[in-house]
Protein backbone atom coordinates (compact mmCIF):
# COMPACT_ATOMS: atom_id res chain seq x y z
CA UNK A 1 0.00 0.00 0.00
CA UNK A 2 1.47 2.98 -1.04
CA UNK A 3 1.78 5.76 1.63
CA UNK A 4 1.52 8.53 -1.17
CA UNK A 5 -2.01 7.54 -1.82
CA UNK A 6 -2.41 7.32 1.60
CA UNK A 7 -1.89 10.87 2.18
CA UNK A 8 -3.77 12.02 -0.89
CA UNK A 9 -6.83 9.86 1.04
CA UNK A 10 -6.06 11.98 4.34
CA UNK A 11 -6.24 15.58 2.30
CA UNK A 12 -9.73 14.73 0.27
CA UNK A 13 -10.64 13.51 3.87
CA UNK A 14 -10.19 16.91 5.78
CA UNK A 15 -11.30 19.19 2.96
CA UNK A 16 -14.29 17.63 1.49
CA UNK A 17 -13.37 18.31 -1.80
CA UNK A 18 -11.28 16.73 -4.77
CA UNK A 19 -10.65 19.99 -6.12
CA UNK A 20 -9.14 21.82 -2.87
CA UNK A 21 -7.25 18.77 -2.23
CA UNK A 22 -6.13 18.77 -5.77
CA UNK A 23 -5.01 22.59 -5.26
CA UNK A 24 -3.33 21.77 -2.01
CA UNK A 25 -1.43 19.13 -3.04
CA UNK A 26 -0.19 20.63 -6.15
CA UNK A 27 -1.15 17.10 -8.66
CA UNK A 28 -4.33 16.87 -11.37
CA UNK A 29 -7.88 16.71 -10.62
CA UNK A 30 -7.94 13.22 -12.60
CA UNK A 31 -4.67 12.20 -11.12
CA UNK A 32 -5.84 12.45 -7.88
CA UNK A 33 -9.54 10.81 -8.76
CA UNK A 34 -7.42 7.75 -10.23
CA UNK A 35 -5.53 7.33 -6.93
CA UNK A 36 -8.40 7.20 -4.53
CA UNK A 37 -10.27 4.79 -7.38
CA UNK A 38 -6.66 2.48 -6.77
CA UNK A 39 -7.07 2.79 -2.89
CA UNK A 40 -10.43 1.65 -2.72
CA UNK A 41 -10.02 -1.36 -5.55
CA UNK A 42 -6.81 -2.11 -2.88
CA UNK A 43 -8.49 -1.82 0.40
CA UNK A 44 -12.27 -3.40 -0.98
CA UNK A 45 -13.45 -0.13 1.32
CA UNK A 46 -16.18 2.24 -0.14
CA UNK A 47 -14.15 5.94 1.04
CA UNK A 48 -16.28 8.74 0.04
CA UNK A 49 -19.47 9.23 -1.55
CA UNK A 50 -20.95 12.60 -3.44
CA UNK A 51 -22.66 15.31 -1.63
CA UNK A 52 -23.79 18.23 -3.39
CA UNK A 53 -20.70 19.71 -5.11
CA UNK A 54 -17.55 18.15 -2.84
CA UNK A 55 -18.18 14.29 -1.19
CA UNK A 56 -18.50 13.08 2.12
CA UNK A 57 -16.46 10.54 3.94
CA UNK A 58 -18.32 7.19 4.25
CA UNK A 59 -18.07 5.13 7.87
CA UNK A 60 -15.96 2.83 6.55
CA UNK A 61 -13.88 5.58 5.19
CA UNK A 62 -13.82 7.53 9.14
CA UNK A 63 -12.15 4.08 10.22
CA UNK A 64 -9.71 3.93 7.33
CA UNK A 65 -8.94 7.52 7.84
CA UNK A 66 -7.42 6.54 11.64
CA UNK A 67 -5.96 3.61 10.36
CA UNK A 68 -4.10 6.14 7.35
CA UNK A 69 -3.35 8.78 10.12
CA UNK A 70 -1.39 5.97 12.07
CA UNK A 71 0.59 4.69 9.08
CA UNK A 72 1.50 7.83 7.97
CA UNK A 73 2.87 8.56 11.54
CA UNK A 74 5.33 5.53 11.78
CA UNK A 75 6.13 6.17 8.12
CA UNK A 76 7.11 9.51 9.00
CA UNK A 77 9.02 8.46 12.30
CA UNK A 78 11.29 6.02 9.71
CA UNK A 79 11.73 8.60 7.66
CA UNK A 80 12.57 11.62 10.12
CA UNK A 81 14.67 9.29 12.15
CA UNK A 82 17.09 8.29 8.80
CA UNK A 83 17.33 11.63 8.08
CA UNK A 84 18.27 12.83 11.76
CA UNK A 85 20.84 9.60 11.98
CA UNK A 86 22.30 10.99 8.37
CA UNK A 87 23.01 14.22 10.35
CA UNK A 88 21.77 16.62 7.59
CA UNK A 89 18.84 19.30 8.49
CA UNK A 90 16.16 18.81 5.47
CA UNK A 91 14.33 21.89 4.53
CA UNK A 92 12.51 22.77 0.76
CA UNK A 93 12.14 26.24 -0.29
CA UNK A 94 11.13 27.99 -3.50
CA UNK A 95 13.42 28.86 -6.31
CA UNK A 96 13.64 32.24 -5.63
CA UNK A 97 14.46 32.27 -1.67
CA UNK A 98 16.71 28.93 -2.37
CA UNK A 99 18.75 30.88 -5.02
CA UNK A 100 19.55 34.07 -2.96
CA UNK A 101 19.39 32.59 0.47
CA UNK A 102 20.99 29.33 0.72
CA UNK A 103 24.70 30.52 0.88
CA UNK A 104 24.10 32.29 3.80
CA UNK A 105 22.00 29.73 5.10
CA UNK A 106 24.53 27.43 5.00
CA UNK A 107 27.60 30.28 6.42
CA UNK A 108 24.98 30.38 9.09
CA UNK A 109 24.34 27.03 9.89
CA UNK A 110 27.88 25.46 9.61
CA UNK A 111 26.52 21.41 8.88
CA UNK A 112 24.98 19.23 6.91
CA UNK A 113 22.33 20.68 4.29
CA UNK A 114 19.53 18.89 2.15
CA UNK A 115 17.74 21.59 0.43
CA UNK A 116 15.26 20.96 -2.06
CA UNK A 117 13.74 22.98 -4.33
CA UNK A 118 9.81 22.84 -4.47
CA UNK A 119 6.54 24.72 -5.82
CA UNK A 120 3.41 25.60 -4.45
CA UNK A 121 1.85 22.97 -2.39
CA UNK A 122 4.68 20.45 -2.77
CA UNK A 123 6.17 22.10 0.73
CA UNK A 124 3.15 21.19 3.01
CA UNK A 125 3.50 17.72 1.17
CA UNK A 126 7.33 16.78 2.14
CA UNK A 127 6.77 17.74 5.65
CA UNK A 128 3.46 16.04 6.35
CA UNK A 129 5.46 13.09 4.26
CA UNK A 130 8.74 13.04 6.24
CA UNK A 131 10.73 13.81 3.36
CA UNK A 132 11.65 17.10 4.77
CA UNK A 133 12.12 18.66 8.40
CA UNK A 134 10.28 21.92 7.51
CA UNK A 135 9.97 24.86 4.65
CA UNK A 136 9.94 28.18 3.41
CA UNK A 137 6.73 29.43 1.58
CA UNK A 138 5.20 32.35 0.19
CA UNK A 139 1.64 30.98 -0.56
CA UNK A 140 0.82 28.77 2.44
CA UNK A 141 -1.31 25.75 1.53
CA UNK A 142 -2.83 26.06 4.88
CA UNK A 143 -3.33 22.16 7.06
CA UNK A 144 -4.25 21.56 10.24
CA UNK A 145 -1.23 19.60 11.32
CA UNK A 146 1.13 22.40 10.21
CA UNK A 147 1.89 25.98 11.72
CA UNK A 148 3.03 29.08 9.89
CA UNK A 149 5.67 31.08 11.23
CA UNK A 150 5.25 34.63 9.73
CA UNK A 151 8.55 36.26 8.64
CA UNK A 152 8.03 39.60 7.41
CA UNK A 153 6.65 40.71 4.06
CA UNK A 154 8.38 40.79 0.91
CA UNK A 155 7.60 42.96 -2.28
CA UNK A 156 7.95 41.57 -6.17
CA UNK A 157 8.54 44.51 -8.90
CA UNK A 158 9.89 44.29 -12.43
CA UNK A 159 13.49 44.28 -13.00
CA UNK A 160 15.42 45.10 -16.14
CA UNK A 161 19.37 45.56 -16.20
CA UNK A 162 20.06 49.13 -16.53
CA UNK A 163 21.44 49.28 -19.71
CA UNK A 164 18.41 47.75 -21.27
CA UNK A 165 15.96 49.84 -19.63
CA UNK A 166 18.08 53.38 -20.73
CA UNK A 167 17.33 51.56 -24.39
CA UNK A 168 14.25 50.02 -24.36
CA UNK A 169 10.83 52.03 -23.65
CA UNK A 170 9.03 49.91 -20.73
CA UNK A 171 6.11 49.00 -23.09
CA UNK A 172 8.71 47.33 -25.62
CA UNK A 173 11.04 45.43 -22.82
CA UNK A 174 11.35 42.06 -23.69
CA UNK A 175 9.76 39.66 -20.17
CA UNK A 176 11.03 36.23 -19.68
CA UNK A 177 7.83 34.75 -17.94
CA UNK A 178 6.96 31.04 -16.47
CA UNK A 179 6.16 28.29 -19.18
CA UNK A 180 3.05 27.24 -17.45
CA UNK A 181 0.42 28.88 -15.05
CA UNK A 182 -1.11 27.97 -11.86
CA UNK A 183 -4.45 27.06 -12.39
CA UNK A 184 -5.82 28.03 -8.79
CA UNK A 185 -3.77 28.74 -5.78
CA UNK A 186 -4.91 31.01 -2.23
CA UNK A 187 -4.11 34.05 -3.81
CA UNK A 188 -5.82 34.13 -6.92
CA UNK A 189 -3.24 35.02 -9.15
CA UNK A 190 -2.56 32.84 -12.57
CA UNK A 191 1.07 33.64 -13.63
CA UNK A 192 3.19 31.20 -12.28
CA UNK A 193 5.83 34.49 -11.39
CA UNK A 194 2.37 36.25 -9.59
CA UNK A 195 2.50 38.61 -12.13
CA UNK A 196 -0.64 40.47 -12.38
CA UNK A 197 -2.86 39.58 -15.62
CA UNK A 198 -4.69 42.49 -16.31
CA UNK A 199 -1.53 44.41 -16.91
CA UNK A 200 -0.03 43.70 -20.06
CA UNK A 201 3.65 43.35 -20.74
CA UNK A 202 5.69 41.74 -23.68
CA UNK A 203 5.92 38.31 -23.55
CA UNK A 204 9.43 37.43 -25.15
CA UNK A 205 11.00 34.52 -23.47
CA UNK A 206 9.38 31.46 -21.56
CA UNK A 207 11.27 29.74 -18.93
CA UNK A 208 10.81 26.52 -17.17
CA UNK A 209 12.85 27.52 -14.27
CA UNK A 210 13.66 31.08 -11.77
CA UNK A 211 17.18 30.28 -12.55
CA UNK A 212 17.01 30.64 -16.44
CA UNK A 213 14.69 33.96 -15.70
CA UNK A 214 17.30 35.39 -13.28
CA UNK A 215 20.22 34.55 -15.94
CA UNK A 216 18.25 36.25 -18.85
CA UNK A 217 17.31 39.27 -16.92
CA UNK A 218 21.32 38.99 -15.80
CA UNK A 219 22.95 39.03 -18.79
CA UNK A 220 20.42 41.96 -20.14
CA UNK A 221 18.06 40.57 -22.40
CA UNK A 222 15.08 40.17 -20.54
CA UNK A 223 13.11 41.80 -17.75
CA UNK A 224 12.00 39.87 -14.59
CA UNK A 225 9.01 39.77 -12.20
CA UNK A 226 10.30 38.61 -8.80
CA UNK A 227 11.48 40.04 -5.50
CA UNK A 228 13.21 42.59 -4.40
CA UNK A 229 15.63 41.03 -2.24
CA UNK A 230 17.25 38.89 -4.94
CA UNK A 231 18.05 42.41 -7.19
CA UNK A 232 19.57 43.87 -3.79
CA UNK A 233 21.73 40.58 -3.77
CA UNK A 234 22.70 40.45 -6.97
CA UNK A 235 23.54 44.36 -7.29
CA UNK A 236 26.25 43.51 -4.55
CA UNK A 237 28.23 41.76 -7.05
CA UNK A 238 28.48 43.50 -10.18
CA UNK A 239 29.65 46.88 -11.60
CA UNK A 240 26.88 49.90 -11.48
CA UNK A 241 26.40 50.26 -15.11
CA UNK A 242 25.12 46.31 -14.20
CA UNK A 243 22.52 46.59 -11.98
CA UNK A 244 18.96 45.61 -12.22
CA UNK A 245 16.78 48.23 -11.82
CA UNK A 246 12.85 48.85 -10.92
CA UNK A 247 11.01 49.62 -13.86
CA UNK A 248 8.78 52.48 -12.44
CA UNK A 249 6.00 52.28 -15.55
CA UNK A 250 5.26 48.71 -14.08
CA UNK A 251 4.70 49.91 -10.52
CA UNK A 252 1.03 49.34 -10.21
CA UNK A 253 2.26 45.55 -10.92
CA UNK A 254 3.89 45.31 -7.77
CA UNK A 255 2.96 43.14 -5.20
CA UNK A 256 3.45 42.32 -1.07
CA UNK A 257 3.12 38.27 0.09
CA UNK A 258 4.21 36.96 2.94
CA UNK A 259 7.07 35.28 3.89
CA UNK A 260 6.70 31.88 6.71
CA UNK A 261 8.71 29.10 7.68
CA UNK A 262 6.54 26.17 7.71
CA UNK A 263 6.27 22.99 10.45
CA UNK A 264 4.91 20.53 11.76
CA UNK A 265 2.31 21.67 14.60
CA UNK A 266 3.95 19.01 16.84
CA UNK A 267 7.53 20.09 16.22
CA UNK A 268 9.47 21.93 18.52
CA UNK A 269 10.71 25.44 16.64
CA UNK A 270 14.73 24.37 16.74
CA UNK A 271 17.84 26.13 17.17
CA UNK A 272 18.17 25.39 13.54
CA UNK A 273 14.85 26.97 12.66
CA UNK A 274 15.61 29.97 14.48
CA UNK A 275 19.02 30.37 12.86
CA UNK A 276 16.93 29.77 9.07
CA UNK A 277 14.43 32.55 10.42
CA UNK A 278 17.27 35.10 11.37
CA UNK A 279 18.85 34.30 8.04
CA UNK A 280 15.97 35.33 5.22
CA UNK A 281 14.63 38.13 8.11
CA UNK A 282 17.66 39.90 7.15
CA UNK A 283 17.80 39.31 3.27
CA UNK A 284 14.07 39.15 2.38
CA UNK A 285 12.05 41.21 4.72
Amino acid sequence: METERLRYFTVIAETGSLTKASQLLGISHSGLSKAISSLEAETSLKLFRPQGRGLEITPEGKWFYQKAQEILKIANEIKMGKVTELGAISLGMSSVVGSTCSGEIAKELKESLRIYELDLGEIEGKILSGDIHFGVAFVPAPRPELEYLELGEVTFATYARKDLYRATPAQELPFAVPLSEYPDNPLGYRNRDGFPLEIPRRAEHFVASFAIGLNLLRSGQAALYMADFVADQENKFVREDLHLVKIKEFKSAETKRKLYLVKRQSAEESKEMKKIAKVLRRICC
